[in-house]
């Protein structure tokens, strides 16, 4: 039977006299035991594999396999969007005259509707949303980093890509075992067709079903041998990220915009003049150059025993690098940097994934 055959709208089901909400449904969607497969984790405990159950499936793996690409089609197709590209920073302005949280609306014009980040309080305040958003925005693309922390930020872009890979080659080997089952499953077959134990067309079916398996397999097994080419075309473009960060706003959409501003802006941010230095985090003005950290700060040390030898070598470089310009900071502050190089990195990696 046709794979479309099988697919109908949420809705339908739902009318039908499925009782359940619409995360449930796609969840649903999504569970790999209905066409017999259990997820458990790995003899490492550190990541989850699929494998094959003894239940009898109620559909075909390459009804599930479609059904996934469709979901994953669909929420390439429909990324969510910000509630408007011209107030994404609503939600986290904070008037400047109250300190209350800033609403925003829009306001028809002559020729075309303006919008205005605005309290909703008796002060009043209001500031044109356009003006805001470009110059925060402008002033994070202008950034350049200090150089020294170029070789830090790779480091971390080789760990992720190395935990990504580890996952894939586990999801390879899982890949090559399906294959050899398929076809030891062709070979059956035609064993049975050439004894008489089955006719033509059961074999044809049974081959034919294979052969759509082996295709999706080998979809997915070419996906992960790229992986590895990618992490290495990858790291010069990711890094350029990083010494760049106008190159983390193109061709992305709003949602993935204020992500990566989220990054480098300060929560509960008061908008009150066009300097990028007064909204950005303190780990971020270190890396960048804006923050000279003097004998005044809080040199409390931070335990770092929970943190990784890796990690531990990663804050005193940290600080040797702070150091080397004159600047002490302490452990506290390195631990933010690092924090803050370790979450660009993964945005960056993730960004490349979304748009590719």
């Amino acid at each position: 039977m046709k794979i479309y055959q099988f697919v109908i709208t949420t809705k339908t089901v739902l009318k039908s006299g499925l009782k359940c909400s619409l995360n449930a449904f796609f969840n649903i969607l999504q569970n790999p035991v209905y066409c017999g497969k259990i997820r458990v984790p790995s003899l490492n405990g550190k990541t989850i594999v699929e494998i094959q159950g003894i239940h009898k499936p109620l559909i075909s793996i390459e009804l599930f396999d479609e059904v996934q690409s469709r979901i994953k089609r669909r929420n390439k197709k429909y990324i969510k969007q910000s509630a408007n590209s011209e107030l994404m920073f609503r939600g986290i302005l904070s008037c400047p005259l109250c300190s209350k949280k800033i609403s925003g609306s829009g306001s028809k014009g002559r020729s075309k509707k303006y919008f205005y980040y605005h309290c909703s309080s008796s002060c009043g305040y209001r500031v044109r949303a356009n003006q805001v958003n470009e110059n925060l925005l402008s002033g994070i693309r202008l950034l350049k980093p200090n150089v020294e922390y170029t070789p830090i930020f790779e480091d971390l872009i080789r760990k992720i890509y190395g935990k990504l890979y580890e996952q894939k080659s586990i999801d390879k080997t899982n890949i090559n075992r399906s294959l050899h089952k398929m076809i030891e499953r062709v070979a059956n077959a035609r064993e049975l067709l050439v004894k008489g134990t089955i006719d033509e067309e059961d074999y044809l079916s049974i081959k034919s079903d294979c052969e759509n398996r082996i295709d999706i397999l080998g979809t997915q097994l070419n996906d992960v041998y790229k992986l590895d080419v990618q992490q290495k075309q990858s790291l010069k473009k990711l890094t350029l990220c990083f010494l760049k960060p106008a190159r983390l706003f193109q061709d992305t959409n709003n949602s993935i915009i204020l992500r990566v501003a989220s990054l480098f802006l300060n929560e509960n941010l008061v908008y009150n003049d066009t300097n990028i230095a007064n909204y950005l985090k303190d780990e971020v003005k270190i890396v960048y150059g804006f923050q000279c950290l003097n004998s005044e700060e809080n040199f409390e040390e931070a335990i770092t025993c929970n943190f990784s030898k890796q990690q531990q070598e990663l804050i005193t470089t940290i600080i040797k690098i702070e150091l080397g310009k004159g600047n002490k900071i302490s452990t506290p502050s390195a631990i933010k940097v690092l924090s803050f190089l370790l979450k660009l990195a993964k945005t960056c990696i993730s960004i490349k994934m979304e748009v590719s």
